[in-house]
């Protein structure tokens, strides 16, 4: 018999904190439906968003974004650069054909979602 530990999906593990979310793109500026706890999100340019943690933890395990997109096109979310004294992370969203960071068009099925798994103890 095994004398391991395992933990059920869905269930964190111990240590460890997940922060998720996701918002609404508008290529006019402002974010908007922002779901999620843990974090405030702006834009603070063309195709960026800065996420803010509303707490600073020990590290980071793995950070994750992706689009969800209205309809086919060539763009994807890319994580950016973490700051964890500002505690911030950038996350760009990129026109892969064009090579360059790009707004997503407005559109209400248009929304950048964030997975995040931060270290929350020192062992």
């Amino acid at each position: 018999m095994s004398s391991r530990i395992t933990f059920p999906i869905g269930v964190a593990t111990p240590g460890t904190v997940s922060v998720e979310g996701s918002w609404q793109c508008n290529a006019a500026g402002a974010l908007s439906n922002v779901m999620g706890n843990g974090f405030t999100v702006a834009r603070t340019g063309v195709g960026e968003h800065t996420v803010t943690f509303d707490k600073a933890y020990l590290g980071y395990i793995r950070f994750g974004a992706h689009l969800a997109l209205n309809a086919v096109d060539n763009h994807k979310a890319q994580v950016g650069a973490y700051d964890p004294v500002a505690r911030t992370l950038i996350i760009n969203t990129v026109d892969m054909a064009a090579g360059v960071v790009a707004d997503e068009a407005s559109h209400a099925n248009n929304r950048v979602n964030l997975e995040c798994v931060f270290k929350n103890v020192s062992y």
